[in-house]
């Protein structure tokens, strides 16, 4: 989620039990980031891989989901299949 652009209307639109975000630490997605930016060939310069950068948008994420009252897991330090057992759990709730 990007603090400056809105999320789609039609997100906005679907009733709160419907959406399932994802939280993720500050710390943790730069990680990830910085991974992927070295494969890919990134600067590390790039504002994708700015802390203040990327903690805006972990905050204005969590902030949506809790506006909207969104349901979420944290998925910091889960496995793709961990993530996906609990977001299947939180929809058949």
């Amino acid at each position: 989620m990007l603090p400056d652009i809105p999320p789609p209307e039609h997100l906005l639109k679907l009733p709160s039990k419907k959406v399932i975000g994802l939280r993720v630490a500050v710390d943790r997605l730069i990680t990830v980031r910085e991974a992927r930016a070295t494969h890919l060939g990134f600067q590390t310069t790039d504002p994708y891989l700015d802390r203040r950068t990327v903690a805006r948008e972990v905050i204005a994420a969590h902030r949506m989901m809790e506006k909207h009252d969104w349901r979420w897991v944290e998925a910091s330090y889960l496995a793709v299949e961990e993530i996906a057992r609990e977001v299947m759990y939180l929809a058949r709730s």
